[in-house]
């Protein structure tokens, strides 16, 4: 029985494709978890929030959904949102959606406003932490 003989090429093309192959694998895994959690996020119930019974005072409030996970804290003064503050921000959402989210709550002292284009999963898993928050 003879050897088969590997030569230069033949090695390059297997070490190529197995370098392929473990980027396509953690290309899976990656996408795998950036989905994980979705569609928990996407059909979370918003019930909105009743500031009259909720007395002055810092309160914290959390959404758990994997990447989308977080937490916040929001303060209430004369039954009006005066601030919310990230205290543990979602994995990937942009710092610039959360901020137009925290203005858009303020301003209109309310969690039922409009979603940030792009950005649904991210929004309603913020909107969520703070109806957390407010809602006891």
């Amino acid at each position: 029985m003879e050897k088969k003989k590997l030569t230069a090429g033949k090695i390059i093309l297997r070490v190529l494709l197995s370098i392929v192959s473990v980027i396509v694998v953690i290309c899976l895994i990656g996408a795998g978890f950036v989905m994980l959690g979705k569609n928990k996020t996407l059909t979370a119930p918003l019930n909105g929030i009743s500031l009259a019974s909720v007395a002055d005072g810092t309160y914290e409030g959390s959404y758990s959904g994997f990447r989308w996970s977080n937490s916040v804290s929001v303060t209430v003064q004369d039954h009006k949102i005066t601030a919310i503050e990230q205290v543990k921000p979602q994995v990937v959402a942009s710092q610039d959606t959360i901020t137009k989210l925290i203005d858009s709550v303020i301003t209109s002292q309310s969690t039922d406003i409009d979603v940030v284009s792009g950005a649904t999963a991210d929004t309603r898993a913020f909107l969520s932490a703070v109806e957390d928050a407010l809602n006891p």
